[in-house]
């Protein structure tokens, strides 16, 4: 929680993963697991916001994710991550964030965490759109290093990932992942 001490914000993204609880037989006698929901603490300078938003960067008409993950993960996470290649530099998104780590004294990577990162990386952008006339579930769009992630396979755009959300009222004020 360091980025709160020293830039006096933070995001909580709230996501399902499927890899995560306990392992049960499925109906074909395989074994998968549960998956449950885990909570990504997010850096302010990781989300970007409509800059039409007069409430604050949740409250626009979308909202991206933009953060650093290994190959390992994208390709473990969408079927057409095995396209990514490695990004060579990403320095210009992080450039404010290490200043002002340097600045505040936060320790660590540009995380706030003590470890070094291993491995081949790219930048991944998750963008989300609100719920619209056009598009009542939402609009839902992963890129890393120029590679589209999940499009539908019809080849469009996918809706919000949350689909029983769409259902409930509070999901036109609050359809984004993050608190």
């Amino acid at each position: 929680l360091g980025w709160v001490l020293d830039t006096g914000n933070a995001f909580w993204k709230i996501i399902w993963d499927h890899n995560a609880g306990d392992e049960i037989q499925d109906m074909d006698g395989g074994s998968v697991r549960q998956g449950d929901v885990r909570l990504i603490l997010v850096p302010p300078f990781e989300l970007l916001g409509d800059p039409a938003a007069k409430d604050g960067v949740l409250r626009g008409e979308w909202v991206m994710h933009c953060h650093e993950e290994s190959l390992d993960f994208i390709k473990n996470e969408w079927e057409r991550g095995e396209r990514v290649e490695a990004e060579v530099d990403n320095t210009q998104r992080t450039f404010y964030q290490k200043r002002i780590a340097m600045l505040v004294g936060n320790s660590g990577d540009i995380h706030g965490g003590q470890g070094e990162k291993k491995g081949a990386r790219a930048m991944l952008k998750e963008l989300s759109y609100r719920p619209s006339g056009k598009n009542q579930r939402g609009r839902y769009i992963v890129v890393a290093n120029g590679v589209w992630l999940n499009p539908t396979e019809e080849g469009k755009v996918a809706p919000l990932p949350y689909n029983y959300l769409s259902t409930e009222r509070i999901f036109e004020k609050e359809p984004f992942p993050f608190v």
